[in-house]
This record gives C-alpha cells, structure tokens and sequence, in this order.
C-alpha cells in the first residue's frame, strides 16, 4: 500500500455510515484552475505532512507548551 502517485502524494478519504458520508480530499499547492476545451489544469498536490498540516503541528506545540506553562489543561482526553 502506498500513498504515493505519480501526480503527487494522495490521502484522499471516505467514511460511509448509515447516517451520511465524510469526505476529506488532497490540498493542493494553491487553488488556481485553469479551464479551456482541451481539458482542465490545476497545481500539484501538496508534498507531504508538513506541508500540509503545518498549521496543526503548531497548534499541537501551543497547546503542549500551553500545559507545560500550567496556562491550560491538556486538550485531548
């Protein structure tokens, strides 16, 4: 099993329940599409985890650091 595809690094995911359906796609390197009658064109894929999940990585950080300093308690049970 790999993630890896020759467009780019994909972890696309699908949940189906009986109550709905959740939906989390790939980001892309920025949101520019290009539309003509030859076809479609859009950026690569973002390259990998810290691409991607900069943004939680930091809030992770915070938080931790947050605790250590005793300004808040662990958010995760």
């Amino acid at each position: 099993m790999s993630r890896s595809a020759v467009y780019g690094y994909d972890q696309r995911t699908e949940i189906f329940g009986t109550d709905g359906m959740v939906a989390v796609g790939n980001e892309f390197a920025h949101e520019g599409i290009v539309s003509t009658r030859d076809g479609v064109l859009h950026s690569k894929l973002k390259h990998s985890f810290p691409q991607r999940f900069h943004h939680a990585f930091a809030a992770e950080l915070d938080a931790l650091g947050g605790v250590i300093l005793g300004k808040q308690k662990w958010p995760v049970t």
